[in-house]
């Protein structure tokens, strides 16, 4: 839960956790992304595929669309700064155009273990 405040008044916000930390996410691995771009640890095919991954997700291409302007006023003034913006918006330009993704399916349950009395392969514990 947030508070914004209105002058004397306090107003409470509900703040989805699992939101949040997506937001923290996308925006950590966009920086990670910029720091090893700048140095030369990520090269251009690295980065396309890590930016693909990123705007998969909604999280990712929300981040893009809101910290954008931020980016470019604080990041275009470097020929390799130039050339991370147009790698990302490209990524992201070709993640919108492909559409919402999917949802992921549940993971299959493990099926029950058919064994009663020794001790399964598979993980579970013996039952008597």
């Amino acid at each position: 839960m947030g508070c914004l405040t209105h002058g004397s008044r306090i107003f409470r916000t509900h703040v989805d956790p699992h939101a949040q930390k997506r937001r923290v996410y996308a925006d950590l691995m966009m920086n990670y992304a910029w720091m090893g771009f700048v140095i030369g640890t990520i090269r251009q095919s690295l980065l396309r595929d890590m930016l693909a991954g990123t705007f998969t997700g909604e999280a990712g291409r929300h981040y893009w669309s809101r910290a954008h302007a931020s980016w470019i006023a604080s990041s275009s003034g470097s020929r390799v700064g130039r050339r991370f913006l147009a790698i990302v918006g490209e990524e992201h330009a070709r993640a919108v155009a492909s559409g919402p993704r999917p949802p992921h399916p549940l993971p299959p349950l493990r099926p029950p273990c058919p064994l009663r009395g020794r001790r399964p392969r598979c993980g579970h514990r013996s039952v008597p």
